[in-house]
C-alpha cells in the first residue's frame, strides 16, 4: 500500500552467505550474500546491477568479493481486453479487423510473439499482426486481429492467442470467438467435398446456426440436390425428396419450409442412403421474403456439400 514498506525478498538474518545458482541463468532462489562497500547502478532498461564489495560468498567466512549480479524486474504486459468476438455471414465478406492495445507497465522493455491455437472445427482463420515485436519501457503498441471466413461453414469457432514475452506476467491470453451465421449442410458430418467408396451409406444433414439477429423473420427454406447424371431433386414440405425437371426456371423447385426463421440443430434430410457411383451436389438455402420463389438475386444465405462416390 502507499506510504507502507513491503519486504520483497531476502533474509532477515545477518551475515548470510549467498546463493549463486548457475552463472548467467536467472532463478528466484539466487541471492547475493551479505556485503558492504559494493558498487551498484541502474542501467537504461531499469535493471539493477551489483558488483563486489566485502561480504559473504556462497560458503565460508567473509572476504573481498568479485561477483557481478543483475536484478531485472522485467516488463509487464497490459492488454486492453482478453476477449474478442467476430460475427460474419456464411459465404459473405470478412468482418472488420479488431485491435488490441499492449502497454508495458513493467520496469523494462520486452519482446513478444503471438502464439495462436485453435479449438476443433477449423484452423488458420485468425491472423494477428505484427506476429512479433518489442515494446519499450513505458511504451505501447497495437495488435491487429484479422479473420478470414473463406471455406468456413456456419458455426462458432474459437482460437486462443497467447502473447508470449520476456515479461514478468507472460503469457497473456486472448480468446477469439468467430460466429458465422447461416445454413450448414454436411455429408456424414463433413463439409465441402466428401469422398465415399461405392456402397458406403451417406447421411445428409442440415443445420441453421447463429441466426439470432434474424430470428422470427418470415422466410423460405430450400433443400436441393443435383446428380451429375442429370437428375434434379428438392425436399418438399412433407420432407420427401421429389424429382423435378429443371432447365433454368427456378419455379421447378418448392420450399421445404415456410415460416419464422429459427435455429435448427443438425437434422438428417437423407439418412444412410447408398448413392450410385458419381458426383452429387446438395444445397441448403434460406431466402427472404417468404413468397415460395427461389430468388438467387435477393437476400439469400446458402451452403453446399458435394459427395463423390468412387
Amino acid at each position: 500500500a502507499t506510504t507502507n514498506w513491503t519486504w520483497m525478498k531476502g533474509t532477515n538474518i545477518i551475515s548470510q552467505n549467498g546463493t549463486y545458482g548457475t552463472q548467467g541463468v536467472p532463478a528466484t532462489a539466487n541471492t547475493p550474500g551479505a556485503r558492504y562497500c559494493a558498487v551498484s547502478w541502474t542501467d537504461g532498461s531499469g535493471a539493477l546491477w551489483l558488483f563486489g564489495g566485502w561480504g559473504y560468498p556462497a560458503s565460508g567466512s567473509w572476504g573481498y568479493l568479485n561477483d557481478l549480479w543483475k536484478y531485472d524486474v522485467g516488463g509487464g504486459i497490459s492488454l486492453d481486453t482478453h476477449a474478442l468476438v467476430f460475427s460474419a455471414t456464411c459465404q459473405g465478406v470478412n468482418p472488420a479487423a479488431q485491435m488490441i492495445g499492449i502497454t508495458n507497465v513493467g520496469w523494462s522493455g520486452f519482446t513478444y510473439t503471438n502464439v495462436i491455437t485453435y479449438s476443433a472445427g477449423a484452423s488458420g482463420w485468425l491472423t494477428v499482426l505484427p506476429a512479433d515485436g518489442a515494446v519499450a519501457l513505458n511504451g505501447a503498441t497495437t495488435l491487429t486481429n484479422h479473420v478470414n471466413i473463406s471455406g468456413l461453414g456456419a458455426g462458432t469457432y474459437y482460437a486462443t492467442n497467447q502473447v508470449v514475452a520476456d515479461a514478468t506476467n507472460s503469457p497473456q491470453t486472448v480468446v477469439v470467438t468467430l460466429k458465422v451465421t447461416g445454413p450448414l449442410i454436411t455429408a456424414n458430418g463433413l463439409a465441402g467435398d466428401v469422398y465415399l467408396d461405392s456402397g458406403d451409406p451417406v447421411t445428409i444433414a442440415v443445420q441453421m446456426m447463429n441466426m439470432e439477429p434474424y430470428l422470427g423473420v418470415e422466410v423460405d427454406w430450400w433443400v436441393i440436390a443435383f446428380a451429375h447424371s442429370g437428375a434434379w431433386y428438392y425436399l418438399n414440405s412433407a420432407l420427401q425428396w421429389t424429382p423435378t425437371l429443371f432447365s433454368g426456371d427456378l419455379a421447378a423447385f418448392h420450399p421445404a419450409y415456410q415460416g419464422p426463421l429459427f435455429n435448427l440443430s443438425s437434422t438428417p434430410v437423407l439418412n444412410g442412403f447408398q448413392l450410385l457411383q458419381g458426383t452429387y451436389d446438395f444445397w441448403f438455402a434460406v431466402d427472404y421474403p417468404m413468397d415460395g420463389i427461389l430468388n438467387l438475386n435477393g437476400p439469400i444465405l446458402y451452403d453446399n456439400v458435394t459427395v463423390i462416390v468412387q
